[in-house]
């Protein structure tokens, strides 16, 4: 069994505050932005410190806005056809005003969607089984408004499915 485990977690990036052109050049373990205007770093949770560094998204005043569709995506591959995967988001919305709402997708097919950002961190689920010896995942913002709709992400994770602890609360 592949038990390969792909973890992005934010907070052991503490104490940096890498503006979007920095991103670019430190990475962001394999997931790419994508389509993006708004204001887009790692940075501390101004209103949540003890998450430690998170990834940002803001789309309010001179940042420009936060554009619907696809807003990040990570290509895996080293899996098998018929593999079980299960991806993990930790994250939450910053502000009520126009409520975050964003989906998962896997190679063009929707996992889970439609789902809004709650106030506080939680996680976020989808599963899916590999049918191609490339995989891409997608995380999709549904929002069109232009002001509010700011959020964080603190970890995102891929497993195969039985290995590790993913919780399906959330």
């Amino acid at each position: 069994m592949n038990s390969l485990i792909h973890l992005t977690d934010f907070s052991l990036q503490a104490g940096v505050d890498y503006k979007e052109k920095d991103i670019l050049k430190y990475g962001l373990n394999g997931w790419r932005l994508y389509n993006q205007s708004a204001l887009v770093k790692i940075q501390e949770d101004p209103e949540k410190p003890e998450q430690g560094s998170v990834l940002r998204f803001g789309s309010s005043g001179s940042e420009g806005p936060l554009r619907p569709g696809i807003i990040m995506y990570k290509v895996i591959s080293g899996f098998p056809p018929g593999y079980k995967l299960k991806f993990a988001m930790t994250a939450r919305r910053q502000g009520a005003y126009n409520q975050p709402r964003l989906s998962f997708h896997y190679n063009g097919t929707i996992l889970k969607t439609g789902f809004h950002l709650k106030d506080d961190y939680d996680n976020y689920f989808g599963e899916f089984t590999v049918r191609d010896d490339v995989t891409i995942l997608a995380i999709e913002n549904s929002i069109t408004e232009t002001s509010g709709n700011d959020f964080f992400i603190s970890k995102l994770e891929i497993r195969p499915q039985g290995v590790g602890e993913i919780s399906d609360e959330g």
